[in-house]
């Protein structure tokens, strides 16, 4: 069959609401159904006979596995080619009183054969293999990122959140664990100095700031923990019914301290021996300096001093007999 050939522009004016360019591939079609190139013949995009879109560097053989529906590669000699593979954006103006999703990715698992292995719905990967000097370099595989704008100061935006996960278990449905995050960092045999598992830089810029807020559910470590010592009490209120517990120094000693919603702060007990008594009880004659007293309120205080003859450091207020 001759192949008829268009020198020059090609324009379909559709004058019906029909399709206005079919192309129908062979029974027996192996090649590519459409093949766009330049001036040389080079390909820089084609439809394959099964469906397949590819788009990009297509002449190196870097699409020879046809692996996805739709592929889109750069070579590392295209040096003139732009350096973002996929950009997509979205402009909407007057109200939005429904979900506006702008990039959708949905993996469905169906049939009765079972599943297993790993399977995956959105998947980022940043491979370094640059061997030249690095140490200024920020590699990250997913950034995120989200701007307002827009809201005054008697209507702000509600809420504005750079990345939200959710693991569901619909009913009906059986899950061993449910985990929303899962932060996984693996330095193998490489040289790496510190590795974080969750870094949460300075949070300062808010009337009041969370580095870290949970709802309900216990809090599990499975190592220990660090927390700076504070030279003098720390500022804010807690939340009602909850305290702040911090380090803090008291004559030479590193203290455990609490600051209620309400009332002074005071130490949370050094592990010595607690002495209860209410108002007014009197005190034995030997207190060492890691013992507790315990007034009617509950309220705690410790001792520093192990001589009762001498002057007695009080954290807080103790009416003695």
């Amino acid at each position: 069959m001759a192949i008829t050939q268009y020198t020059d522009a090609v324009e379909i004016d559709g004058s019906q609401d029909v399709t206005q360019l079919t192309v129908q591939g062979h029974s027996t079609q192996d090649e590519a159904l459409q093949s766009w190139q330049d001036s040389a013949g080079g390909e820089h995009a084609r439809l394959t006979g099964d469906g397949r879109l590819q788009i990009g560097s297509i002449e190196n053989g870097m699409m020879a596995t046809e692996d996805a529906l739709i592929e889109a590669h750069r070579d590392e000699t295209e040096t003139t080619m732009p350096k973002r593979g996929q950009h997509l954006l979205g402009e909407v103006t007057d109200a939005l009183s429904s979900a506006l999703h702008w990039v959708v990715h949905e993996l469905v698992l169906k049939g009765t054969a079972g599943v297993s292995a790993l399977h995956t719905a959105v998947r980022a990967k940043l491979t370094n293999q640059n061997t030249g000097a690095s140490s200024s370099a920020d590699l990250r595989a997913g950034d995120f990122e989200a701007v307002n704008e827009g809201g005054s100061s008697g209507n702000p935006v509600g809420e504005l959140v750079g990345v939200h996960a959710t693991a569901t278990t619909q009913n009906g449905g059986y899950t061993t664990n449910a985990i929303g995050v899962d932060v996984e960092v693996i330095e193998s045999s490489a040289d790496v100095t510190n590795a974080y598992g969750i870094r949460v830089n300075d949070i300062t810029g808010a009337d009041d700031n969370y580095a870290i807020h949970t709802g309900a559910g216990l809090v599990h470590l499975g190592d220990l923990m660090e927390l700076p010592i504070q030279s003098s009490d720390p500022s804010g209120t807690p939340e009602s019914n909850y305290m702040t517990v911090y380090l803090k120094t008291v004559d030479d000693q590193v203290q455990i301290w609490g600051k209620p919603q309400t009332g002074d702060p005071y130490a949370l007990g050094g592990g010595g021996t607690v002495i209860e008594g209410g108002s007014g009880f009197a005190l034995p004659e030997t207190i060492a300096s890691t013992d507790t007293v315990l007034i009617d309120n509950n309220q705690q205080y410790t001792i520093f001093d192990i001589d009762i003859a001498g002057t007695l450091e009080i954290a807080g207020t103790l009416n003695l007999a």
